[in-house]
């Protein structure tokens, strides 16, 4: 069965690019917890309890490169990755994801601007 998500209209969230060299995927841990709240708002305002059932917007899956994961992995005291539901700047569902520590505190740098599929299966 396909889940998928009820699209309303959010502000779009501003998410610089990253600097020349940089992998696309790496963003601030601000901006990506401005995503996750956008997701949280959304979820929040739906009618039903189940806003993931209510859109066929939703992509199946969202590819990170091994590069990007390595990345958060690398961090200083990263035990792990953390993956939340999030609105990018077009409004869209995605993923951001966060390196934590081991007590489970998130580190500064996070991963967004995954590769939709569809188109990209």
């Amino acid at each position: 069965m396909r889940t998928a998500l009820f699209l309303l209209a959010v502000p779009a969230i501003l998410v610089a690019a990253p600097p020349a060299g940089q992998n696309p995927h790496l963003i601030d841990a601000p901006a990506a917890r401005a995503m996750v709240k956008a997701w949280k708002d959304r979820v929040a305002s739906q009618p039903s309890s189940d806003a993931m059932s209510s859109s066929a917007a939703a992509p199946n899956a969202i590819a990170f490169n091994a590069e990007a994961l390595r990345i958060l992995l690398n961090q200083p005291g990263a035990s792990g990755v953390r993956f939340y539901f999030a609105l990018n700047a077009g409004g869209k569902p995605t993923l951001v994801g966060f390196a934590y520590d081991a007590n489970g505190a998130e580190l500064p740098l996070a991963i967004e601007n995954g590769i939709p599929c569809p188109p990209y299966c």
